[in-house]
């Protein structure tokens, strides 16, 4: 009986170091799988490639001097090798901001807010990445003082008969006021809070030699119309005398009815300086593109040639801050220099070389 004791207690022996030897060896296996699992993933996070590909400091569109004190945002192109969190480092001058972003794998854009340049001068705009640690690029860029640096607008009702005002007028005018107001401050080289809108709710009615502005065949009635420019100066001032533009508003279809020719909007008139109209129900470019014939611009478009020529397409990329919208130079809607004509299709902002030439005329103090 000893005999077989012994032999079963070796056997047991046997077995629990067996048990434990597979113990240990799935607990190494384990261990090593947990640690391969760790070291694939910290391996992936520091692999992940993210590079600044490009920097630029944009107000209204790209590559053109900025305006001391107009909202501003630095743009950075970025690539990466594979989806990531990363934070963003931008300096324009002494202004420096920071952002969290979640970049995706290949091309990025991103636009961070900055405080806007307070002189003249040449600065530096730079862009980093902070984390993952990744590399930086600057670039400098000119900040320009404008001689003109504010505008003073008004907003007129005219000519809005009772019927007129009944069908929504404070709803219609009001957006109106809203939406050209937004996309003026926007579109314009001037800080937004320079400018200045005011907009009367009482109307000023035109007599009826005044609204004689086209006979039937469509023949402008110069004495007419420049008669009933003076009036909308005249009755602006009184308002605000020290407008620099005062915006007529006429109802819908006025121009249709009066003119004769439906496709019109809006007008400026050189005889009368600073005073220009548009229907309510015109889009929020008018404003803009009437006052660019103050400074001097030409209509873009040309309806005289077949097929007709709706306008100049933005050739410059450009970014709308208030609404965080980045404009690009193609796509569908197209996007035209607000000095074309109106198209339902197509969407506005402002080419390079009509906003030089309103900077310039800025810089040098006219209009």
């Amino acid at each position: 009986m000893r005999k077989s004791n012994n032999i079963l207690s070796l056997l047991s022996d046997h077995r629990s170091s067996l048990i434990a030897h597979r113990l240990l060896l799935l607990l190494a296996i384990v261990g090593l799988a947990t640690l391969m699992s760790i070291t694939t993933t910290t391996s992936s996070a520091q692999g992940v490639r993210v590079q600044v590909t490009d920097v630029k400091a944009v107000q209204v569109i790209e590559d053109v001097p900025l305006v001391a004190g107009k909202a501003t945002a630095v743009k950075v192109s970025i690539t990466t090798s594979a989806r990531t969190q990363a934070t963003i480092e931008v300096r324009l001058g002494a202004s420096v901001k920071s952002q969290a972003v979640t970049l995706v794998r290949g091309a990025n854009t991103i636009y961070i807010a900055v405080d806007p340049p307070g002189n003249p001068a040449s600065v530096e705009v730079t862009a980093r990445v902070v984390r993952p640690a990744g590399n930086q690029m600057a670039k400098q860029v000119n900040v320009v003082s404008l001689q003109r640096n504010s505008m003073k607008i008004l907003f007129l009702p005219v000519d809005w008969t009772d019927q007129d005002r009944a069908r929504s007028f404070p709803a219609q005018y009001n957006s109106f006021v809203t939406a050209s107001s937004d996309f003026f401050r926007a579109s314009f080289p001037l800080p937004a809070g320079n400018i200045q809108i005011g907009a009367s709710q009482g109307t000023h009615m035109l007599t009826a030699d005044q609204r004689a502005i086209a006979d039937a065949q469509g023949n402008f009635n110069w004495p007419a119309i420049t008669d009933m420019y003076a009036s909308i100066a005249a009755a602006g001032h009184r308002l605000m005398p020290d407008a620099d533009l005062v915006v007529g508003v006429l109802p819908p279809k006025w121009y249709a009815t009066n003119l004769n020719d439906p496709a019109v909007v809006g007008l400026e008139l050189h005889a009368v300086q600073s005073i220009v109209s548009s229907q309510v129900n015109a889009g929020s470019s008018t404003l803009a593109h009437e006052a660019g014939h103050i400074f001097g611009l030409l209509d873009d478009y040309n309806f005289d040639i077949n097929p007709p020529k709706i306008g100049n397409r933005i050739n410059v990329p450009g970014y709308w801050l208030a609404r965080s919208l980045q404009i690009s130079t193609g796509g569908n809607p197209a996007y035209y220099s607000f000095m074309g004509a109106e198209d339902a299709a197509s969407r506005y902002w402002v080419d390079r070389d009509s906003y030089m030439a309103i900077l310039q005329t800025l810089q040098s103090g006219g209009r």
